[in-house]
């Protein structure tokens, strides 16, 4: 379909032939307003890139609290009809290529709008098709079970109905839920609704937000910001500039103020959805479907974001037992430190330890973490002079402290006499634990130039034939920058090991400079393949244009320079993969081993060994 409208991005159970039909109504309803009563912003729009998107539509993304993790969604518009979620980690500036998240969330009907919870353990979607589904499209929970998601349950009545129940939004303590439904009650169309949690973890019945958000045409993808007080939203009641446009509102008291379209670039005169924020609130990330894309919808990142929600704090770190620095699966609770409130609840990764959770600023708190039979651990967070975005790390750690025990060893000297006292390991045994890293780099193939040159940049990594001859990938140095100076180098040694691979180097400009500047651009880098290579002529093609086909801003210094380039393509998508690796990391457990060796001989001493071995 030409449009994949957010408001019916799940399968109903309805005919395609209806499902066309209700997309095209909803298109028919957007509303516009003068394109002049619509402001622009200084903000810095970018496609995350082809590591993520693709042909298909990639839209609804969720961000952890740390910014380091997305879950989107992904699907196609051919039969069978089917949406899944997919997840990428941020690797510096890029994020890596994406993979299907792991567990029963994903199944063979539809699955969509995913929602994270501030401490990445919980995940708020909608589905449709399911044996259990009341509606059209409800809402369902799942919980991270050590590495996977569950397959989800159900949240039930009053939170779903028999209608169109989708788009969640879960709040960073955990206790509201903001999501769409076009149920009777609410003011037209699709509404968005908020549903709070009991202090038995129910989910209490859903309130409409009321006429002041929403209007007789439809609102949806609702974002509840890290600090609990800002929701921005999509709607084409609203007015704006063509098709749904992204708003922001702010909690007042008992009610939200009145909608601000977030203004030019953000929004277009398509459908722009999805709005979502690390909770550092400056960097954006939504969706939309954009003539420079990849095809559908795709995820776009723009800073740095016109009107960011209120400061917090993440706290983060793990939940460990004291004597073996095992992970452990533990509460952590929230109070207020000065009434002694429980304002939130929050678990840590069963496999890792690993916790997560957002404290607004301007207040002290006191968190407890608790597992099992362990006594709880508690520690105070005195946050009242926060004022801007910041970061704690702490451990806790349960258990009574470690006590030191008879190590086991085998021991060879020369003298008669001798006595091995004791360590002060905290183990029984030595043992060794391998940690196997795996790395995914997306491989930008992009080689900037300087302002009318057409010299191969010093930062780029060139060899003499015989070092590249001696090339190999393991041999690549750290990090992701000087990864990308080898981007040449990768390349050529990919394409020695395909013999039928070829591409094609279009060189561009800044739009300033001459084409002739772009031809002799994309010359330089198919003469570096050829001579210290030896790639065949015939492999290479050389193309150039003026800019970019997708440039950046011609107006800036940073647009320009972007776009003084030669971009390297090719239809053999193994020559432009992300770079992986792996590294085994081995840590000795205990890291010390203290001996105490008690050595006497009635004659004297003149001379003793003393050997440990790896038995």
């Amino acid at each position: 379909m030409d449009e994949i409208t957010s408001t019916f991005f799940i399968a109903m159970n309805t005919s395609r032939a209806l499902f066309f039909a209700l997309t095209a109504v909803v298109l028919a309803g957007c509303s516009g307003a003068p394109s002049e009563s619509i402001r622009t912003y200084p903000v810095q729009i970018t496609n995350i890139g082809a590591a993520v998107n693709s042909d298909e539509d990639e839209f609804a993304p969720s961000i952890t609290a740390n910014g380091l993790r997305m879950v989107y969604t992904r699907g196609h518009d051919g039969e069978p009809f089917e949406r899944d979620f997919w997840e990428s980690y941020l690797e510096g500036d890029f994020w890596r290529r994406p993979n299907e998240v792991m567990g029963a969330i994903n199944t063979p009907m539809n699955e969509g709008s995913p929602s994270v919870s501030a401490d990445g353990q919980s995940l708020f979607f909608a589905a449709a098709d399911r044996e259990d589904n009341r509606g059209k499209s409800d809402l369902y929970m799942a919980v991270l079970q050590g590495k996977e998601w569950g397959p989800g349950k159900n949240l039930g009545f009053p939170v779903n109905t028999y209608d169109w129940d989708s788009h969640p939004s879960i709040s960073p303590d955990g206790n509201t839920l903001y999501f769409v439904s076009d149920r009777d009650g609410g003011q037209g169309g699709l509404d968005i609704w908020q549903t709070t949690r009991a202090s038995d973890g129910t989910w209490m019945t859903p309130l409409n937000l009321g006429p002041t958000v929403n209007t007789d045409d439809d609102e949806v993808s609702p974002y509840i910001a890290s600090d609990g007080q800002t929701l921005y939203f999509a709607s084409d009641g609203h007015f704006g500039l063509g098709g749904t446009d992204m708003f922001v509102t702010r909690l007042m008291g008992d009610g939200w103020s009145k909608p601000v379209n977030l203004g030019r670039p953000l929004n277009s005169e398509r459908n722009d959805e999805f709005f979502t924020l690390a909770a550092e609130g400056n960097t954006v990330y939504f969706s939309s479907r954009r003539d420079e894309g990849f095809g559908g919808y795709d995820l776009y990142r723009a800073a740095p974001n016109p009107f960011p929600p209120g400061a917090v704090i993440v706290l983060s770190g793990t939940v460990r037992e004291r004597r073996t620095m095992e992970p452990l699966s533990a509460t952590l609770t929230v109070r207020d430190a000065n009434t002694g409130e429980k304002l939130s609840r929050h678990d840590s990764n069963a496999y890792s330890g690993e916790y997560v959770i957002v404290l607004p600023a301007g207040a002290v708190y006191d968190v407890t973490a608790s597992s099992g039979d362990f006594d709880p651990v508690s520690e105070r967070f005195d946050l009242l002079s926060a004022s801007v975005y910041d970061e704690l790390y702490h451990d806790f750690l349960l258990g009574a402290p470690p006590v030191s025990g008879p190590l086991e060893a085998s021991i060879r000297t020369d003298v008669l006499d001798f006595s091995l006292l004791r360590s002060t390991s905290q183990s029984s045994g030595l043992t060794i634990e391998e940690i196997v890293t795996r790395e995914t780099v997306p491989l930008l193939n992009y080689v900037f130039f300087e302002e009318g040159s057409d010299a191969l940049p010093s930062r780029y990594e060139k060899l003499s034939p015989s070092e590249a001859a001696a090339f190999t990938m393991a041999a690549l140095p750290d990090g992701t920058l000087e990864r990308y100076y080898h981007i040449l180098n990768i390349i050529a040694a990919r394409m020695k090991q395909r013999p039928g691979s070829t591409i094609t180097l279009t060189g561009c400009t800044d739009g300033r400079e001459t084409r002739a500047v772009a031809g002799l651009r994309a010359n330089t880098v198919a003469m570096y393949l050829r001579d210290a290579w030896g790639l065949d002529a015939s492999r290479v093609a050389v193309d150039a244009r003026q800019l970019p086909g997708s440039p950046s801003s011609t107006r800036s210094d940073e647009g320009r320079a972007e776009n003084r380039r030669v971009e390297i393509t090719s239809t053999d998508a193994e020559l432009l993969a992300p770079i992986e690796n792996s590294e085994v990391q081995r840590l000795l457990k205990p890291d010390a081993v203290h001996f105490y060796p008690s050595i006497t001989a009635e004659g004297g001493l003149a001379r003793w060994k003393f050997e440990v071995r790896d038995g």
